[in-house]
């Protein structure tokens, strides 16, 4: 019996986006609720405010933060600028 927790495999894509995306995945892990908001809007600048944004998001699907916001899909982008980030 192995003691590993992860298969390799899920070693492998740990921190990583999927090829795609459904809707259902989208709405529900980057959809920012009213705390989410307040906490996003105490930041200054809109590049910031936005980083966090996608950061917050990202860590709730992912797992983990990341170090280049540039993997960050844009149709996730462009869900998460919809929200009034």
């Amino acid at each position: 019996m192995s003691n590993e927790i992860l298969t390799q495999e899920q070693k492998k894509n740990y921190g990583k986006f999927p090829e795609v995306l459904n809707e259902n995945q989208i709405s529900k892990y980057f959809t920012l609720d009213n705390l989410d908001l307040e906490f996003i809007h105490k930041r200054r600048g809109n590049a910031n405010k936005f980083g966090i944004a996608l950061q917050l998001t990202c860590v709730r699907f992912l797992g983990t933060f990341l170090n280049d916001l540039s993997e960050v899909p844009n149709t996730v982008k462009e869900f998460v600028a919809e929200q009034g980030v």
